[in-house]
């Protein structure tokens, strides 16, 4: 949000801000990545290890079903209202001049009070 304020005072220019920000946007995503991936083949080994351990080979069932939580409509909507709620502190900042952390606030109680009731 307050990337956004500093640019609609042109107070700084996108080119800059990526250019400053790409490196340090990569490695916060690259680093945690590596190291996720290197857990779960390391968790995968160890629990096809379990199973062939408690198991012989005729029992193990190689198409078991992935347990990959179900993508819903609801979910759907409920990270577009946050993704537009976040994007109205701006407008709101804007039309009515409030700081923008009392537009983020606002956006979190609509979220809330949708995901509540």
């Amino acid at each position: 949000v307050t990337t956004t304020m500093l640019w609609l005072a042109d107070k700084i220019t996108v080119t800059n801000t990526v250019l400053w920000l790409f490196l340090p946007s990569f490695s916060v995503i690259a680093l945690p990545l590596v190291a996720l991936i290197w857990q779960a083949r390391r968790e995968a080994r160890a629990a096809d290890t379990a199973a062939e351990a408690t198991c012989p080979e005729s029992e193990v069932d190689s198409d078991e079903e992935s347990t990959l939580p179900q993508v819903t409509r609801g979910k759907v909507a409920v990270l577009l209202m946050g993704v537009v709620c976040i994007l109205m502190v701006p407008v709101l900042k804007m039309c009515t001049g409030l700081p923008p952390y009392l537009g983020m606030l606002l956006a979190l109680g609509v979220l809330w009070f949708v995901t509540d009731t």
